[in-house]
């Protein structure tokens, strides 16, 4: 596996603006390319703030989260940072319910400049990715 960090997060602290709830309280870690993270935990341990900061969703009170070395609130200020560099899925994933898989997973390409072949090429890698080559 390749040893490149591509998001790390230094002794990360979340308290919401009511002060009543550290949803984090130092946490630290690294993701490599081409890992898969789980998170899990139970209810209110902090699990979707956690991921809002890792997306750039949200920015954490204290410490810092860095995409491949530079701190993530300057990296995402890119135009296509996030449609080319982080992909969610939430528990609510909203997909279109008149679009098929293949559509549902092309839509957020449509903003990319690339050929229709690399968009294509795209959608079948990513979904064979997560094992829903049968689905298309």
């Amino acid at each position: 596996m390749d040893k490149t960090v591509i998001l790390e997060v230094r002794d990360v602290v979340k308290i919401y603006p009511d002060g009543q709830v550290r949803a984090l309280n130092g946490v630290s870690l690294q993701v490599f390319a081409g890992e898969f993270l789980v998170i899990r935990g139970p209810s209110g341990c902090g699990k979707s703030t956690l991921m809002h900061l890792l997306g750039g969703l949200d920015i954490p009170t204290e410490g810092e989260v860095l995409f491949r070395g530079i701190p993530l609130k300057e990296a995402s200020k890119g135009k296509d940072f996030r449609v080319r560099n982080i992909g969610f899925i939430f528990q609510g994933f909203y997909l279109w319910q008149n679009l098929d898989v293949f559509d549902n997973v092309m839509l957020p390409l449509v903003e990319l400049e690339m050929s229709r072949e690399e968009r294509l090429a795209r959608v079948r890698e990513a979904v064979k990715a997560v094992g829903l080559s049968d689905k298309l």
